[in-house]
């Protein structure tokens, strides 16, 4: 089989791994280092407890789900283990943990949680499971760097710097995790090591790129619209993104080509993504072209009743957003499909959400908070636009594109999500996020309307494009 070329970034990660991973990690440590030095007061306690919160909630289960066995009953008994332990030390030793965590019980009952989801669920992932966590250890030292720069900047570390790092480490980790499953494929379709493994790089900058320009106009346009911010920390944010994500993916794809990979794992891997392909099936049945356009219709008529029936007034710095990042999406991946499918996604996702997170009384989000759910959100919606635009080919018709899409696309959103969650868990673990938990309560809803949504919306657009060129 025939691969495209894997390009100059990608072919410096995998032709020069321990180099390059050596140069970003150098750089990043000294940008953490000055950053901690001029931090004032106990600012840098504050950023070691958030790095802390990240690597318990995020790269910790990561790195357990990764080298557990297949087995469920393994998985069980280290789930139970792990609890055991945790649980033995709160109640016996809680002193060992009280100068080390901010909130011991918190903390630790999260990366319980976490752990024990991943456990279960893990093998459902394949290599995302598998690998992920060398994509969370490269953009945790990304944190540390982008930490750093804000603060070499004149930023105060405060909940909007916080909340800025996070951010980066989350759509860091999504892009990389995307980068991770996309060498599976790869390597399962015949490619070797360093074709898959740069390639893969060349394939996620576009979607890491597109997470950090939505993160700069996430954190530059909404709170200053809203008189609660200044443009530049949009320009951190964006800057912050780029450090977390180029750590990310440059150590992934450095790891992989270094690795001794078996052809097990392409065995495994190409029998994943049929039992997926299969459970996807059902989708050609339930969402045809013409009941997916109606579909898009009377999605487009909830937005307008939940748009003048929201407790609040909607934002026009949300609606500004939206049409902002769709441009982007379109330009950063050359389709306008993308563009207008990451347009739908995230107007629905947003009015209908803020609608039902209004009417079931959830507590009130501020810009910034605003701002850190619809930038992680955009990035996961680009994914999936970025899956469904490669999924195209001129012997599938609109809902066999749509099964392709979903098939590899559905799985990292959902992957994604999780990471999400655990990464804004971790600011409230360390104390530097406080809304961080209803922050999460809102992402999790709009992202989970635009999965929802998602299947329909190709079908229909991609049946409206090949109409249009027939």
């Amino acid at each position: 089989m025939k691969f495209d070329r894997v390009g100059l970034v990608g072919g410096l990660a995998a032709d020069r791994p321990i180099l390059t991973t050596l140069v970003l990690a150098f750089g990043l440590s000294a940008l953490a280092t000055l950053g901690v030095s001029e931090a004032a007061g106990g600012a840098a306690f504050a950023i070691g407890d958030l790095l802390i919160a990240a690597l318990l909630l995020v790269v910790a289960p990561l790195v357990i789900a990764g080298a557990s066995p297949s087995k469920a009953l393994f998985r069980i008994i280290i789930a139970l283990v792990i609890a055991g332990v945790v649980a033995g030390s709160l109640i016996y030793e809680p002193v060992l943990f009280t100068h080390l965590l901010r909130a011991p019980v918190f903390t630790l009952g999260a990366f319980v949680l976490a752990t024990a989801i991943l456990l279960g669920v893990g093998p459902l992932f394949g290599a995302m499971t598998k690998f992920s966590f060398i994509a969370a250890s490269a953009a945790l030292l990304g944190m540390a760097g982008a930490l750093g720069l804000l603060v070499q900047q004149g930023v105060e570390f405060s909940e909007k710097a916080s909340v800025i790092a996070i951010v980066a480490f989350i759509i860091a980790v999504i892009a990389g995790a995307g980068a991770l499953a996309d060498f599976a494929a790869l390597y399962a379709s015949g490619a070797d090591r360093r074709q898959a493994s740069g390639l893969s790089v060349r394939r996620a900058i576009p979607s890491a790129l597109n997470g950090a320009v939505a993160a700069a106009l996430a954190f530059g346009l909404i709170p200053t619209m809203e008189k609660a911010g200044v443009p530049y920390l949009g320009a951190l944010a964006g800057l912050s993104a780029c450090l977390c994500a180029a750590a990310a993916l440059v150590a992934s794809a450095g790891a992989l080509a270094l690795r001794q990979t078996s052809e097990t794992m392409a065995v495994e891997e190409n029998r994943r993504r049929a039992a997926f392909r299969d459970k996807w099936r059902l989708l050609r049945g339930l969402f045809p072209p013409n009941a997916s356009l109606a579909i898009i219709a009377i999605a487009a008529i909830a937005v307008v009743a939940a748009a003048f029936n929201m407790p609040a007034q909607l934002p026009l710095s949300r609606l500004v957003f939206v049409i902002l990042a769709a441009v982007v999406a379109g330009l950063v991946f050359f389709s306008l499909r993308a563009g207008v499918f990451v347009f739908f996604s995230l107007i629905v996702s947003a009015t209908i959400g803020g609608w039902l997170w209004g009417t079931f009384g959830g507590p009130v989000l501020s810009a910034f908070d605003q701002a850190a759910a619809l930038a992680i959100v955009a990035a996961l919606f680009g994914e999936l636009a970025a899956t469904w635009r490669d999924a195209r080919s001129p012997r599938l018709n609109a809902r066999e594109t749509t099964q392709a899409a979903m098939t590899d696309g559905a799985g990292l959103h959902v992957f994604g999500v999780g990471l999400a969650l655990a990464g804004l868990c971790a600011g409230k673990a360390a104390g530097v996020y406080a809304n961080a938990l209803p922050t999460a309560g809102m992402l999790a809803v709009m992202a989970a309307l635009g999965l929802l949504f998602a299947p329909p919306l190709m079908t229909a657009l991609s049946h409206v494009v090949r109409r249009e060129l027939s």
